[in-house]
Protein backbone atom coordinates (compact mmCIF):
# COMPACT_ATOMS: atom_id res chain seq x y z
CA UNK A 1 0.00 0.00 0.00
CA UNK A 2 1.49 3.33 -1.02
CA UNK A 3 1.82 5.87 1.89
CA UNK A 4 1.05 9.81 1.19
CA UNK A 5 2.43 11.03 4.64
CA UNK A 6 5.95 11.48 6.35
CA UNK A 7 4.86 10.35 9.49
CA UNK A 8 7.19 7.34 8.89
CA UNK A 9 10.00 9.73 8.49
CA UNK A 10 9.78 11.30 11.92
CA UNK A 11 13.16 9.72 13.16
CA UNK A 12 14.97 11.70 10.62
CA UNK A 13 12.96 14.60 9.83
CA UNK A 14 12.22 17.64 11.20
CA UNK A 15 9.45 19.96 10.33
CA UNK A 16 9.48 23.47 11.75
CA UNK A 17 8.47 26.87 9.80
CA UNK A 18 7.13 25.46 6.96
CA UNK A 19 10.21 24.06 6.15
CA UNK A 20 11.10 20.11 6.41
CA UNK A 21 14.56 19.09 7.14
CA UNK A 22 16.57 15.73 7.07
CA UNK A 23 19.46 15.72 9.44
CA UNK A 24 20.48 12.21 8.98
CA UNK A 25 19.62 9.29 6.84
CA UNK A 26 16.14 9.01 5.32
CA UNK A 27 15.03 5.68 2.72
CA UNK A 28 12.07 5.73 0.83
CA UNK A 29 11.49 2.45 -0.11
CA UNK A 30 10.07 0.82 -3.18
CA UNK A 31 6.56 0.95 -3.60
CA UNK A 32 6.52 3.85 -1.68
CA UNK A 33 5.18 7.12 -1.82
CA UNK A 34 6.59 10.49 0.04
CA UNK A 35 4.57 14.21 -0.31
CA UNK A 36 6.37 16.89 0.93
CA UNK A 37 4.63 19.97 0.45
CA UNK A 38 6.93 22.57 2.47
CA UNK A 39 10.38 23.63 1.31
CA UNK A 40 12.25 20.15 1.20
CA UNK A 41 16.04 20.79 3.01
CA UNK A 42 18.92 18.36 3.08
CA UNK A 43 21.96 18.77 5.37
CA UNK A 44 25.30 18.23 5.00
CA UNK A 45 24.89 15.26 7.43
CA UNK A 46 22.04 13.99 5.73
CA UNK A 47 21.40 11.02 2.95
CA UNK A 48 18.39 10.45 1.05
CA UNK A 49 18.00 6.69 -0.57
CA UNK A 50 15.11 7.08 -2.79
CA UNK A 51 14.26 3.97 -4.22
CA UNK A 52 9.53 5.00 -4.21
CA UNK A 53 8.47 8.11 -5.44
CA UNK A 54 9.04 11.46 -3.86
CA UNK A 55 6.36 14.18 -4.82
CA UNK A 56 8.02 17.88 -4.24
CA UNK A 57 5.24 20.28 -3.95
CA UNK A 58 8.10 23.10 -2.73
CA UNK A 59 11.40 24.17 -3.21
CA UNK A 60 14.31 21.30 -2.52
CA UNK A 61 17.62 22.73 -1.41
CA UNK A 62 20.21 19.65 -0.96
CA UNK A 63 23.87 20.30 1.30
CA UNK A 64 24.25 16.47 1.50
CA UNK A 65 23.56 13.69 -0.44
CA UNK A 66 19.99 12.74 -2.85
CA UNK A 67 20.46 9.61 -5.01
CA UNK A 68 18.90 5.88 -4.92
CA UNK A 69 20.27 2.39 -4.96
CA UNK A 70 22.38 1.33 -7.68
CA UNK A 71 19.89 -1.56 -8.42
CA UNK A 72 16.55 0.54 -8.35
CA UNK A 73 14.60 0.94 -11.48
CA UNK A 74 11.85 2.19 -9.75
CA UNK A 75 12.88 5.58 -8.22
CA UNK A 76 11.33 8.71 -9.66
CA UNK A 77 10.79 12.43 -8.09
CA UNK A 78 8.01 14.78 -9.26
CA UNK A 79 8.58 18.03 -9.21
CA UNK A 80 4.65 19.32 -8.63
CA UNK A 81 4.68 23.11 -7.67
CA UNK A 82 1.91 25.60 -8.14
CA UNK A 83 4.78 28.36 -7.95
CA UNK A 84 8.43 28.45 -9.50
CA UNK A 85 9.99 25.68 -7.61
CA UNK A 86 13.82 26.13 -6.72
CA UNK A 87 15.99 23.37 -6.90
CA UNK A 88 19.59 24.16 -5.43
CA UNK A 89 22.32 23.49 -2.67
CA UNK A 90 25.40 22.88 -2.29
CA UNK A 91 25.39 19.34 -3.61
CA UNK A 92 24.19 17.45 -6.81
CA UNK A 93 21.26 15.79 -6.89
CA UNK A 94 21.41 12.27 -8.66
CA UNK A 95 17.96 10.77 -9.71
CA UNK A 96 16.54 7.67 -11.58
CA UNK A 97 13.43 9.32 -13.22
CA UNK A 98 12.35 12.97 -12.68
CA UNK A 99 8.48 14.26 -13.83
CA UNK A 100 8.90 18.27 -14.17
CA UNK A 101 4.57 18.93 -13.95
CA UNK A 102 4.64 22.23 -12.20
CA UNK A 103 4.86 26.03 -13.22
CA UNK A 104 8.56 26.42 -13.62
CA UNK A 105 11.71 25.47 -11.84
CA UNK A 106 14.84 27.50 -11.31
CA UNK A 107 17.88 25.31 -11.35
CA UNK A 108 20.99 26.35 -9.33
CA UNK A 109 22.43 23.25 -8.48
CA UNK A 110 24.02 20.37 -10.57
CA UNK A 111 21.29 17.96 -11.30
CA UNK A 112 22.09 14.46 -12.87
CA UNK A 113 19.26 11.83 -14.71
CA UNK A 114 20.26 8.51 -15.80
CA UNK A 115 16.96 7.28 -16.75
CA UNK A 116 13.92 9.23 -17.86
CA UNK A 117 13.33 13.12 -17.49
CA UNK A 118 9.57 13.60 -18.03
CA UNK A 119 8.84 17.11 -19.15
CA UNK A 120 5.07 16.95 -18.96
CA UNK A 121 4.86 20.97 -18.22
CA UNK A 122 6.98 23.55 -16.62
CA UNK A 123 10.29 25.04 -18.03
CA UNK A 124 13.25 24.10 -16.15
CA UNK A 125 15.53 27.60 -15.91
CA UNK A 126 19.31 27.40 -15.70
CA UNK A 127 20.18 30.23 -17.67
CA UNK A 128 22.73 32.30 -15.52
CA UNK A 129 21.13 30.65 -12.43
CA UNK A 130 24.21 28.61 -12.24
CA UNK A 131 22.53 25.00 -11.63
CA UNK A 132 23.21 22.17 -14.88
CA UNK A 133 21.03 19.41 -16.05
CA UNK A 134 23.23 16.43 -16.76
CA UNK A 135 21.85 13.35 -19.07
CA UNK A 136 23.97 10.14 -18.40
CA UNK A 137 24.47 7.25 -20.54
CA UNK A 138 21.43 5.85 -21.11
CA UNK A 139 18.61 8.52 -19.95
CA UNK A 140 16.31 10.30 -22.12
CA UNK A 141 13.71 12.65 -22.27
CA UNK A 142 10.16 12.79 -23.23
CA UNK A 143 7.19 15.15 -23.76
CA UNK A 144 9.46 17.82 -24.60
CA UNK A 145 7.48 20.87 -26.39
CA UNK A 146 7.38 24.46 -25.90
CA UNK A 147 5.46 24.24 -22.25
CA UNK A 148 8.64 21.87 -20.86
CA UNK A 149 12.12 22.17 -22.14
CA UNK A 150 15.67 23.48 -20.51
CA UNK A 151 16.15 27.15 -20.82
CA UNK A 152 19.57 27.20 -20.79
CA UNK A 153 22.33 24.78 -20.96
CA UNK A 154 22.29 21.02 -21.16
CA UNK A 155 25.14 18.31 -20.77
CA UNK A 156 25.23 15.14 -21.96
CA UNK A 157 27.35 12.02 -22.42
CA UNK A 158 26.91 8.98 -24.31
CA UNK A 159 27.42 7.46 -27.63
CA UNK A 160 23.83 7.21 -28.28
CA UNK A 161 21.85 9.62 -30.80
CA UNK A 162 20.51 12.43 -28.87
CA UNK A 163 18.45 15.32 -29.03
CA UNK A 164 19.52 18.54 -26.18
CA UNK A 165 16.03 19.63 -24.99
CA UNK A 166 17.08 23.23 -24.91
CA UNK A 167 15.04 26.54 -25.50
CA UNK A 168 13.84 30.11 -24.43
CA UNK A 169 11.28 32.08 -23.85
CA UNK A 170 8.82 29.49 -24.20
CA UNK A 171 9.94 28.08 -27.36
CA UNK A 172 11.41 24.28 -27.91
CA UNK A 173 14.51 24.49 -29.88
CA UNK A 174 16.35 21.61 -30.07
CA UNK A 175 19.67 20.68 -31.37
CA UNK A 176 20.17 16.65 -32.32
CA UNK A 177 23.31 14.78 -32.28
CA UNK A 178 23.94 11.31 -33.57
CA UNK A 179 25.95 9.17 -35.29
CA UNK A 180 28.97 9.13 -32.34
CA UNK A 181 30.81 6.12 -32.97
CA UNK A 182 32.21 5.91 -28.97
CA UNK A 183 30.75 8.22 -25.71
CA UNK A 184 31.51 11.71 -25.89
CA UNK A 185 30.49 14.48 -23.56
CA UNK A 186 28.60 17.72 -24.74
CA UNK A 187 26.92 21.16 -23.71
CA UNK A 188 24.36 23.54 -25.46
CA UNK A 189 22.56 26.38 -25.12
CA UNK A 190 20.36 28.21 -27.39
CA UNK A 191 20.57 31.78 -27.66
CA UNK A 192 17.21 33.48 -29.81
CA UNK A 193 19.31 36.81 -30.40
CA UNK A 194 21.15 37.57 -33.51
CA UNK A 195 24.42 36.00 -33.91
CA UNK A 196 26.10 38.52 -35.93
CA UNK A 197 27.01 40.80 -32.49
CA UNK A 198 29.78 38.53 -31.99
CA UNK A 199 30.26 36.03 -34.81
CA UNK A 200 30.26 38.99 -38.04
CA UNK A 201 28.01 37.42 -40.87
CA UNK A 202 30.23 39.11 -43.68
CA UNK A 203 32.99 36.40 -42.43
CA UNK A 204 32.10 33.70 -44.22
CA UNK A 205 32.83 30.92 -47.33
CA UNK A 206 31.62 32.18 -50.50
CA UNK A 207 28.97 29.41 -50.69
CA UNK A 208 26.72 30.78 -47.56
CA UNK A 209 24.28 33.31 -48.52
CA UNK A 210 22.45 34.31 -45.46
CA UNK A 211 22.92 33.63 -42.21
CA UNK A 212 19.90 33.40 -39.70
CA UNK A 213 20.15 36.69 -37.90
CA UNK A 214 17.44 35.44 -34.89
CA UNK A 215 18.75 32.55 -33.39
CA UNK A 216 21.90 30.16 -32.82
CA UNK A 217 22.81 27.30 -30.92
CA UNK A 218 26.50 26.77 -28.88
CA UNK A 219 27.26 23.36 -28.89
CA UNK A 220 30.80 21.98 -27.72
CA UNK A 221 32.18 18.74 -26.66
CA UNK A 222 34.02 18.53 -23.19
CA UNK A 223 35.19 15.08 -23.30
CA UNK A 224 35.81 12.88 -26.57
CA UNK A 225 37.38 12.75 -29.98
CA UNK A 226 33.90 11.97 -32.21
CA UNK A 227 32.18 14.84 -34.40
CA UNK A 228 28.81 13.64 -34.80
CA UNK A 229 26.17 14.60 -37.75
CA UNK A 230 24.15 17.73 -36.51
CA UNK A 231 20.61 18.25 -36.71
CA UNK A 232 18.58 21.55 -36.60
CA UNK A 233 14.86 22.63 -37.29
CA UNK A 234 13.01 26.05 -38.51
CA UNK A 235 10.62 27.64 -36.46
CA UNK A 236 8.16 30.30 -37.46
CA UNK A 237 8.67 31.51 -34.07
CA UNK A 238 12.17 32.34 -34.25
CA UNK A 239 13.74 31.87 -37.04
CA UNK A 240 14.49 34.48 -39.88
CA UNK A 241 11.74 35.29 -42.66
CA UNK A 242 14.89 34.64 -45.27
CA UNK A 243 14.90 30.97 -43.39
CA UNK A 244 11.93 30.20 -43.41
CA UNK A 245 10.88 31.47 -46.46
CA UNK A 246 13.90 29.58 -48.58
CA UNK A 247 13.79 26.15 -50.48
CA UNK A 248 14.27 23.88 -48.10
CA UNK A 249 16.92 22.51 -50.43
CA UNK A 250 19.19 25.33 -50.04
CA UNK A 251 19.18 25.36 -46.08
CA UNK A 252 22.62 24.36 -44.79
CA UNK A 253 23.78 24.56 -41.24
CA UNK A 254 26.49 26.93 -40.68
CA UNK A 255 29.51 26.84 -38.09
CA UNK A 256 31.03 29.64 -36.78
CA UNK A 257 35.03 28.39 -37.12
CA UNK A 258 36.81 30.28 -33.85
CA UNK A 259 39.99 29.27 -35.55
CA UNK A 260 39.52 30.84 -38.40
CA UNK A 261 37.41 33.76 -37.60
CA UNK A 262 34.71 32.95 -40.08
CA UNK A 263 31.75 30.51 -40.61
CA UNK A 264 31.72 27.53 -42.48
CA UNK A 265 29.61 25.63 -44.20
CA UNK A 266 28.47 22.28 -42.74
CA UNK A 267 25.98 20.80 -45.11
CA UNK A 268 22.83 20.22 -44.76
CA UNK A 269 20.32 17.72 -45.87
CA UNK A 270 16.03 18.00 -45.62
CA UNK A 271 14.10 15.86 -43.96
CA UNK A 272 11.21 15.22 -45.48
CA UNK A 273 9.25 13.63 -42.76
CA UNK A 274 9.45 16.41 -40.26
CA UNK A 275 11.29 19.56 -41.79
CA UNK A 276 14.81 19.05 -40.01
CA UNK A 277 18.21 19.66 -41.06
CA UNK A 278 20.90 17.88 -40.69
CA UNK A 279 24.51 17.59 -41.82
CA UNK A 280 25.53 15.49 -44.57
CA UNK A 281 28.37 14.23 -42.78
CA UNK A 282 29.91 14.73 -39.34
CA UNK A 283 30.73 17.81 -38.71
CA UNK A 284 34.26 19.34 -39.33
CA UNK A 285 34.30 20.78 -35.50
CA UNK A 286 32.19 22.35 -32.45
CA UNK A 287 31.05 25.97 -31.52
CA UNK A 288 28.05 28.05 -32.95
CA UNK A 289 25.81 26.81 -35.39
CA UNK A 290 23.00 28.26 -36.98
CA UNK A 291 20.80 27.74 -40.11
CA UNK A 292 21.77 29.48 -43.42
CA UNK A 293 20.93 29.75 -47.10
CA UNK A 294 23.53 28.82 -49.49
CA UNK A 295 23.76 29.58 -53.25
CA UNK A 296 22.33 26.79 -54.88
CA UNK A 297 24.26 26.83 -58.34
CA UNK A 298 27.36 26.13 -56.38
CA UNK A 299 26.36 22.40 -55.44
CA UNK A 300 27.19 20.05 -57.57
CA UNK A 301 25.48 16.72 -57.76
CA UNK A 302 25.81 14.30 -54.99
CA UNK A 303 25.83 17.52 -52.30
CA UNK A 304 29.26 18.02 -53.48
CA UNK A 305 30.70 21.93 -53.26
CA UNK A 306 34.25 23.29 -54.27
CA UNK A 307 36.17 25.85 -52.61
CA UNK A 308 38.29 27.30 -55.41
CA UNK A 309 40.53 29.30 -53.23
CA UNK A 310 43.83 28.17 -52.02
CA UNK A 311 46.17 30.87 -50.06
CA UNK A 312 48.96 27.89 -48.82
CA UNK A 313 50.68 29.84 -46.41
CA UNK A 314 50.41 28.35 -43.13
CA UNK A 315 47.97 30.67 -41.18
CA UNK A 316 45.05 27.54 -41.21
CA UNK A 317 43.24 30.49 -43.46
CA UNK A 318 42.26 28.01 -47.22
CA UNK A 319 45.58 26.08 -46.91
CA UNK A 320 44.14 23.16 -48.42
CA UNK A 321 42.08 22.93 -51.75
CA UNK A 322 38.99 21.77 -49.96
CA UNK A 323 35.47 19.88 -51.60
CA UNK A 324 33.09 19.62 -49.02
CA UNK A 325 31.32 15.80 -48.89
CA UNK A 326 33.36 14.50 -51.85
CA UNK A 327 34.22 11.87 -49.16
CA UNK A 328 31.22 10.56 -49.90
CA UNK A 329 31.89 9.28 -53.14
CA UNK A 330 35.54 7.64 -52.85
CA UNK A 331 35.46 6.80 -56.73
CA UNK A 332 36.84 10.45 -57.62
CA UNK A 333 40.05 11.66 -58.97
CA UNK A 334 41.16 15.21 -58.69
CA UNK A 335 43.64 16.81 -61.45
CA UNK A 336 45.46 20.39 -61.07
CA UNK A 337 46.61 22.17 -64.72
CA UNK A 338 48.53 25.60 -64.77
CA UNK A 339 46.93 28.23 -66.99
CA UNK A 340 48.99 26.36 -69.94
CA UNK A 341 47.46 23.57 -69.28
CA UNK A 342 50.30 21.35 -67.89
CA UNK A 343 49.35 18.65 -65.27
CA UNK A 344 50.65 19.92 -61.78
CA UNK A 345 48.89 17.34 -59.38
CA UNK A 346 46.90 13.84 -59.24
CA UNK A 347 44.71 12.69 -56.54
CA UNK A 348 42.88 9.91 -56.46
CA UNK A 349 40.49 8.96 -53.76
CA UNK A 350 40.47 13.02 -52.70
CA UNK A 351 39.00 12.61 -48.90
CA UNK A 352 40.19 16.81 -47.59
CA UNK A 353 42.48 14.69 -45.35
CA UNK A 354 45.55 12.50 -45.85
CA UNK A 355 44.87 12.76 -49.71
CA UNK A 356 43.85 16.85 -50.21
CA UNK A 357 45.70 19.48 -52.62
CA UNK A 358 47.50 21.83 -50.19
CA UNK A 359 49.03 23.46 -53.12
CA UNK A 360 52.62 21.25 -54.03
CA UNK A 361 53.01 19.71 -57.68
CA UNK A 362 53.28 15.93 -57.54
CA UNK A 363 53.38 15.55 -60.80
CA UNK A 364 55.24 17.00 -64.25
CA UNK A 365 59.45 17.17 -64.97
CA UNK A 366 60.07 21.48 -64.43
CA UNK A 367 58.16 22.31 -61.35
CA UNK A 368 60.27 22.07 -57.49
CA UNK A 369 57.76 19.80 -55.82
CA UNK A 370 59.38 20.98 -52.16
CA UNK A 371 58.11 24.38 -52.69
CA UNK A 372 53.96 25.74 -53.28
CA UNK A 373 53.15 26.56 -56.95
CA UNK A 374 53.30 30.41 -57.89
CA UNK A 375 50.45 32.43 -57.50
CA UNK A 376 48.40 32.46 -60.15
CA UNK A 377 45.51 31.04 -61.74
CA UNK A 378 45.02 27.09 -62.37
CA UNK A 379 42.35 24.38 -63.59
CA UNK A 380 40.93 21.60 -61.89
CA UNK A 381 39.02 18.66 -63.20
CA UNK A 382 37.17 16.90 -60.42
CA UNK A 383 35.77 13.64 -61.75
CA UNK A 384 33.42 11.19 -59.32
CA UNK A 385 30.59 9.32 -59.53
CA UNK A 386 27.07 9.38 -58.41
CA UNK A 387 24.24 6.38 -58.48
CA UNK A 388 26.11 5.02 -61.09
CA UNK A 389 26.79 8.37 -63.24
CA UNK A 390 29.87 9.71 -63.77
CA UNK A 391 30.14 13.78 -62.88
CA UNK A 392 32.84 15.69 -64.45
CA UNK A 393 33.65 19.42 -63.09
CA UNK A 394 36.20 21.58 -64.85
CA UNK A 395 36.48 25.42 -63.11
CA UNK A 396 39.53 27.91 -61.97
CA UNK A 397 41.03 27.24 -58.97
CA UNK A 398 43.06 30.71 -57.61
CA UNK A 399 46.27 29.83 -55.57
CA UNK A 400 48.21 32.67 -53.73
CA UNK A 401 50.79 31.54 -52.06
CA UNK A 402 53.80 33.35 -52.33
Amino acid sequence: MKKNTTIVFLLFVAVCFSQTTVQSKLTILKGTQVSVLDNFKITTTANVVNDGELMLKANIINNGIVSYSPASTSSKVHFLGDDNQEIGGANPLFLYNVVFNNNGSTLSAPLQIDNDADFTKGIVNNRDHGGTLFFNELSDHLNTSDESFVDGTVLRTGSLDFTLPVGTQNTYRPISLEGLSATNSFSSTYFLENSNIEYPHDKKTDLIEFIDTNEYWALERTEGNDFAIIELTRNVATSSAEIMNADVNNIHIARWDADRNFWVDEGGVADATNGSIKTITNVSGYGIYALATIYADKVLPGNVVVYNNLTPNGDGINDEFIIVGIEEHPDNVVEIFNRWGAPVSEIKGYNNKEKVFRGFANVGLTLNNSEVLPSGTYYYVLTYTVDGESVRKIDYLYINGK
